[in-house]
């Protein structure tokens, strides 16, 4: 009886076959593992903010009584700033990143959804994190005024963000990825929103207001879908 064997070319090419099939699991397996781990941490964050603004409310009253610079309008840079100087009494900060005690969280930039660097320069960064503090567990919260809901959301509010980076000054600093938003409302309401016109990266890339939606779509369908493909049909 004849017997076959692989040659040394069928070896090599079924473990080179072999090889890629690998590689292509592990980064699979490492991304699904570090999207689950991201999908945990802005739930937390979510219920780490409800708490606060909960807490604030108990302590200082209904939030229309609170001491607002700009009483009119709402979402105002004052407003902004007294809230971040409020808010920090209940959180566990291990640093201020204000006007007079810039560090780590104003010395880096950060990207959109779709990857484009938004403006990085010093003076942008300085004014962009003036209301920013650290917490503890390396987390960057900053407070930022100037967004008014839209129509398309539930209900219209007018609202002061408060913008979390996870994990800090660590990368990607990527809308979306590692950055959420999350809005204090003029009601004293923690809300997410948008849909999908603010959490697509397929869309045209016009846009800081792009992602600004993303913690909506974890919070409900908790997975990073939208990173790798169009989701606009499943909002």
């Amino acid at each position: 009886m004849k017997k076959y064997a692989f040659t040394l070319a069928e070896v090599l090419i079924t473990l080179s076959i072999l090889g890629v099939v690998a590689v292509i699991s592990v980064s699979s397996i490492y991304r699904n593992v570090q999207d689950s781990i991201m999908v945990t941490k802005v739930k937390q964050v979510y219920s780490l903010l409800d708490n606060v603004v909960n807490q604030m409310i108990v302590e200082n009253g209904q939030v229309q009584t609170w001491n607002w610079p700009d009483k009119a309008d709402f979402n105002q840079i004052n407003n902004a700033n007294y809230l971040a100087s409020l808010a920090k009494n209940y959180f566990n900060v291990s640093q201020d990143c204000d006007n007079n005690k810039k560090g780590d969280c104003s010395t880096y930039g950060y990207k959109s959804l779709q990857g484009e660097t938004i403006n990085n320069s010093a003076s942008y960064k300085s004014n962009y994190y003036n209301n920013a503090f650290v917490l503890r567990n390396g987390m960057v919260i900053n407070c930022l005024s100037g967004y008014l809901l839209p129509e398309h959301s539930s209900e219209s509010y007018q609202a002061i963000t408060f913008r979390v980076d996870i994990n800090g000054i660590k990368e990607p600093n990527r809308s979306g990825w590692d950055i959420f938003d999350f809005y204090f409302t003029n009601s004293g309401r923690l809300i997410t929103n948008f849909d999908s016109t603010t959490c697509n990266p397929r869309l045209p890339s016009n846009t800081r207001m792009n992602a600004m939606g993303c913690s909506t779509w974890i919070l409900r369908h908790g997975n990073l879908k939208y990173k790798y493909q169009d989701v606009t049909e499943e909002w």
